[in-house]
């Protein structure tokens, strides 16, 4: 190294060292400004997602959960019922997760079926969990720069990884699981420093609410003792009290979640659909994969594009410790794990980054448990806040930046003094916003979301499922275009035909394209479909019994038709339409008492059931009574003046009567009417 080189930096050195220290009061005035930056720049970033719809999950917490929908009166329910509860009965996993569903309740109470109202809570509280972040930051790292914990939120609010999580109102609970965390964690180094014991209670609190939120918090509980441990040094009776207080509050959850989730299964999801690594031959295999997703995590939080809703079955295929991949994330994990155990003492900041990133990503690594997904998001929520550390403390590094000294009483000081730094971070921020606010907008409505990353994700069966149920229930009922809502529905059932390929089990899949075979009235097709779907699923549902009976009355199978209507109306008895289908079958096999009986079943059900009236009335005909004919024809008018059908046979029955005057004018009528609406 030159002497002139040498020369520059004892002089640069020797300018910082001039530079006074910040007082208590300016340090105190300068977080409050800088806070408030990072708050708004948070808001400003996903202000957009205000404006957008319900996306992927969003239903089963909000207008398709019967209980979030009673508003605070559903709270009670709530708190005694597991999470999917209120969405279907039959979708019963070991998970209680009740805080955001209170909170989605209360929304709904003043604010029902108005997602943008959601979405802006969203952001407020993920604009919040910034801040927070940023005051705890400062607070365990007091002995450093204040510089360190701003520019590390700073990272952390602008990382597009964290757009699933912020734009979808379902991962309300990865949000309030963090937040209330986070809050534990800093009443807890506040009760520590300060000495106040009460405010543990406000900690324990924080965390059963985190845990209520989501149970991945569960990590924090040696994340807050570690903490303590290498920015404190503690004794090992204040980390075993502080411990206490947390494994208790832990053992008051796991209570409370036993008593609420014992009736149901201990698995949750074991098909390889729900996680690829149920596929897996063997142990070996499955956490070589796992490694390799970990990997990939580390991938996409220093490159995060591109970026998907869905990394499931079988986008990513299953591992072996010989395959490159899987074998570099283990050594680079395992390297982790050493470099945080040694230099603890040492980078103090690094260690810190490390232990919080492996903690908080423990839960959902698929390594220790399976869990209900291959790979997701929305599970570096927490982790990337460990990322955004130690990229902060790496850049810090090669900028010589002085990350111990707070030398700098105002913001343009520290603009000015920290140069290097902010440059290079800039450019990060760059970067990850102008990715955040793209990908947001992917998350406005499904059709953009599920037509994105069908494409980023190939081999994923769910995302082709994803694709084809938006192209065949959104914009095939919203096309005027005959001709184009064709094209959708070949477009439909090639992406359904995609889903089967991939993954032949996917009974979802068959029952959607036979739903879309239906809407081309390819009858035979749709049975094919449906009657695969049957086999494949372990408990059909009402409408699909009702779905694959009407196929089978459309080629004339009367007793299959009659078979699975009847075991629609086992599952939900009060259903008119299929009453009156039923009815038809009857008809048409020449049970008139049983046609009759189920014909008044719907109308007993619906007293507006116009078309059962009309089906009355054509029984009657055949059976000859016309004077009976003709009033269940005259009902079903009075409910349907346009009733085309009802006119004619209404005429066809007083030509029966030999009243040919009547029988024009009304076979006339009937004519006029279909005529209109041609």
């Amino acid at each position: 190294m030159s002497k002139q080189v040498t020369k520059k930096r004892e002089t640069v050195n020797s300018i910082k060292a001039s530079y006074p220290i910040a007082s208590p009061e300016e340090l105190k005035k300068l977080k409050t400004y800088l806070g408030i930056v990072i708050f708004a720049f948070a808001l400003l970033l996903y202000a957009q997602s205000v404006t957008f719809k319900y996306t992927l999950d969003d239903s089963s917490v909000t207008y398709e959960n019967k209980i979030v929908t009673k508003g605070i009166a559903g709270i009670p329910e709530l708190i005694r019922t597991d999470y999917w509860y209120g969405f279907d009965e039959n979708l019963r996993v070991p998970e209680f997760r009740p805080t955001s569903l209170i909170l989605l309740a209360t929304e709904w109470q003043f604010f029902p079926d108005t997602p943008s109202v959601y979405h802006l809570v969203n952001v407020l509280l993920f604009s919040l969990t910034c801040l927070l972040i940023f005051f705890l930051l400062s607070r365990i790292l007091e002995g450093y720069a204040i510089i360190v914990p701003f520019i590390c939120t700073l990272l952390y609010a602008a990382h597009p990884i964290h757009t699933e999580v912020v734009d979808s109102i379902k991962s309300m609970d990865e949000i309030l699981c963090f937040l209330f965390a986070s809050t534990s964690l800093f009443f807890t180094i506040i009760a520590y420093d300060k000495n106040r014991i009460w405010m543990y209670a406000l900690a324990a609190i924080s965390f059963l609410l985190s845990l209520c939120s989501k149970e991945t918090s569960i990590s924090f509980l040696i994340i807050i003792p570690g903490v303590l441990f290498i920015f404190r040094k503690p004794s090992i009776k204040s980390i075993l009290y502080v411990s206490s207080i947390f494994v208790i509050t832990t053992l008051a959850f796991l209570f409370i979640r036993y008593e609420v989730i014992k009736s149901l299964p201990d698995k949750m999801f074991t098909s390889p659909l729900a996680n690829s690594l149920n596929g897996a031959p063997n142990f070996a295999s499955q956490k070589a994969t796992a490694f390799l997703i970990l990997l990939k995590y580390v991938f996409l939080m220093i490159f995060p594009h591109p970026l998907s809703c869905d990394y499931s079955f079988s986008q990513i295929k299953i591992q072996t410790f010989s395959d490159p991949g899987a074998f570099f994330g283990l050594v680079l994990y395992i390297a982790l794990g050493i470099y945080m155990a040694l230099k603890y003492r040492i980078n103090r900041i690094a260690a810190f980054a490390i232990l919080f990133y492996l903690l908080t990503l423990s839960p959902v690594s698929n390594i220790f448990i399976i869990i209900g997904s291959t790979m997701a998001e929305r599970f570096m929520y927490m982790p990337s806040l460990g990322f955004c550390l130690l990229i902060t403390f790496i850049i810090a590094k090669l900028t010589k930046t002085d990350i111990i000294r707070n030398s700098f009483s105002n913001f343009s000081q520290l603009i000015n003094r920290n140069k290097n730094l902010l440059l290079v971070v800039l450019i990060f921020l760059g970067l990850y916003s102008a990715k955040t606010i793209a990908r947001s907008w992917d998350w406005k409505d499904n059709i953009n979301l599920f037509g994105t990353d069908v494409k980023t994700v190939p081999n994923s069966a769910k995302a082709h499922f994803y694709w084809g149920n938006s192209l065949l229930m959104v914009q095939f009922p919203a096309e005027k275009d005959s001709a184009k809502k064709m094209l959708l529905l070949d477009q439909s059932i090639r992406e359904f035909t995609s889903c089967v390929n991939i993954y032949p089990s996917y009974h979802d899949a068959y029952f959607d394209r036979g739903h879309a075979y239906k809407e081309k009235k390819e009858w035979k097709n749709m049975i094919t479909d449906l009657e695969k779907s049957k086999s494949l699923y372990f408990k059909p549902t009402p409408l699909f019994f009702k779905e694959l009976g009407f196929a089978y009355a459309e080629v004339g199978n009367l007793d299959s038709a009659i078979k699975n209507l009847d075991s629609a109306l086992v599952h939900q008895y009060d259903w008119p339409e299929v009453h009156n289908n039923l009815g038809s079958m009857y008809a048409k096999k020449g049970r008139y008492d049983d046609a009759f009986k189920e014909f008044n079943k719907a109308i007993s059900q619906d007293p507006k059931y116009q078309n059962a009236y009309h089906n009355i009335g054509v029984n009657y005909g055949r059976l000859k009574d016309f004077p009976k004919a003709i009033e269940s024809f005259n009902k079903a008018l009075a409910l349907d003046s346009t009733d085309a059908k009802s006119m004619y046979y209404l005429g066809v029955t007083y030509g029966n009567m030999g009243d040919k005057e009547k029988a024009e004018f009304y076979i006339d009528k009937s004519s006029k009417l279909k005529n209109k609406t041609k």
